[in-house]
């Protein structure tokens, strides 16, 4: 009997993993699938302070010569509120969008043909097509900046000068340009994550239902087939279970991967 409660705890281990991450692959999924059309809304007028996690790369962008267009906040699912401070350099070239939550920066450049290059601080993608570039640089704001600059240069000399943001306005048609033609390619490997999360859950729930069947179809009357049964599919959910748990990490990976020299 001591066999069956391992094999029963092992299960409720399984199962609390699965729910968890299909759960969040859910609300991944939800925030990927809507992400063309959200869109932010201007609050700059609310005058609210800087967070103090962003003061260190506030004053870093201003050494850069970045100042600062207004702050945007757009609605996720789940209730949530997303904000974000805007900065634009000095030429107006390259502006920031720096995440009050999460300690994320990212640099964009638009072109006239709606080509954008874009460089994130600490996380992003890499990402390397012919009208979206997006990279990850880990040393430092400086360093992705000067990175964006450089890819911006590279991506002018096909796709022309880049546009000027020198408003917040200016910003929000960016964004929804973006969202529009950009976010989905940039969306693409979360979605892919999200999906793998939801499949493991219906994989475990389809095999606990067939468990069940097979279960009330044998003699009931004694616990070898409930302990069979058990272990069956522990040996089953093994593989699914430790695969669900080590996803995140996965996507984790992929956000802290530094662009390397060579991209393809």
């Amino acid at each position: 009997m001591g066999f069956f409660f391992v094999g029963m705890l092992i299960l409720v281990v399984y199962f609390l993993v699965l729910w968890n991450r299909g759960r969040a692959g859910w609300e991944t999924l939800q925030i990927s699938l809507g992400a063309k059309k959200r869109r932010s809304a201007d609050v700059s007028a609310e005058g609210a302070p800087l967070p103090p996690e962003l003061k260190l790369y506030v004053e870093e962008l201003t050494r850069l010569g970045f100042e600062r267009l207004g702050e945007v906040q757009v609605a996720v699912p789940g209730g949530m509120a997303v904000k974000s401070r805007i900065y634009a350099s000095s030429d107006r070239t390259v502006f920031a969008e720096l995440a009050e939550t999460g300690g994320l920066a990212v640099f964009y450049t638009v072109h006239p043909d709606d080509a954008v290059v874009e460089t994130g601080f600490p996380l992003g993608e890499n990402i390397h097509t012919r009208y979206f570039r997006s990279h990850t640089i880990l040393g430092g704001l400086e360093q992705a900046y000067r990175h964006q600059t450089s890819q911006a240069e590279e991506f002018a000399r096909i796709h022309g000068q880049p546009r000027r943001v020198a408003a917040i306005g200016e910003y929000l048609e960016f964004e929804s340009m973006y969202r529009r033609t950009h976010v989905a390619r940039k969306m693409r490997r979360h979605t892919r994550l999200a999906v793998l999360e939801i499949a493991a859950l219906i994989v475990g729930i389809l095999a606990l239902l067939a468990a069940v069947v097979y279960w009330l179809g044998s003699d009931m009357t004694t616990i070898e087939p409930l302990i069979l049964v058990t272990f069956l599919l522990a040996a089953a959910l093994t593989p699914v279970a430790l695969g669900s748990f080590f996803i995140p990490f996965l996507g984790d990976w992929g956000d802290r991967r530094e662009t390397g020299k060579k991209i393809r």
